[in-house]
């Protein structure tokens, strides 16, 4: 900061007043300060100082450099999508829009879903943007959904989901070998037990 100032007196220069815009500064006390910017500023930062000699005289200086702008993840800043509930051994439906609701992005990239998984059933990619999910059978009760949010540029976040499929009742079925009834004869009464038809 001091580079290029001279003192035709010969007396020791030294900087006072420093200060800079889109940041905070401290002074180290050893020659050095440091400069924190303000979240997700990039461009030129510009230092405003006077140089001194130590015996009443002095002079405005200014001095600038750049900072570089680098890429920020996704952040869920809102709230995210209820999914609505499903229905035992029904296949479910749901978009990239309802994932990556609340989710925005500080450098202003497309968010897309990616890696995205799910419990208690299978996924198919429709390839429209949206999802069906094929429960097990008769499984009722909370699906998680795991995922990634990326911003195409490096940035990721991990996210989850969730929705709930409610029990249905399910109508019975043979699942064994049925009662064989013994033969019964021509204009006879023929008895049999409830025991016999289930």
């Amino acid at each position: 900061m001091l580079a290029g100032f001279t003192d035709v007196d010969g007396d020791q220069l030294s900087v006072a007043g420093l200060t800079a815009n889109h940041g905070a500064l401290v002074d180290n006390n050893d020659g050095t300060w440091t400069f924190t910017p303000d979240a997700n500023y990039n461009g030129p930062v510009n230092l405003s100082y006077t140089v001194t000699d130590g015996n009443g005289g002095s002079v405005p200086a200014t001095q600038s450099f750049t900072l570089a702008a680098v890429n920020d993840a996704p952040v869920l800043s809102g709230n995210a999508a209820t999914l609505s509930a499903g229905t035992e051994d029904t296949p479910y439906t749901f978009s990239t829009a309802d994932l990556l609701a609340g989710f925005s992005d500080v450098d202003g990239d497309q968010l897309s879903v990616s890696g995205l998984t799910a419990d208690h059933g299978a996924l198919v990619d429709n390839n429209d943007g949206s999802w069906t999910f094929t429960p097990e059978a008769n499984y009722n009760g909370p699906v998680s959904l795991s995922y990634t949010v990326t911003d195409g540029n490096g940035g990721s976040v991990p996210a989850t989901q969730s929705f709930t499929l409610a029990a249905v009742n399910d109508a019975p079925v043979l699942s064994g070998n049925a009662a064989t009834l013994s033969a019964g004869s021509e204009d006879t009464p023929y008895t049999f037990s409830t025991a016999d038809l289930l």
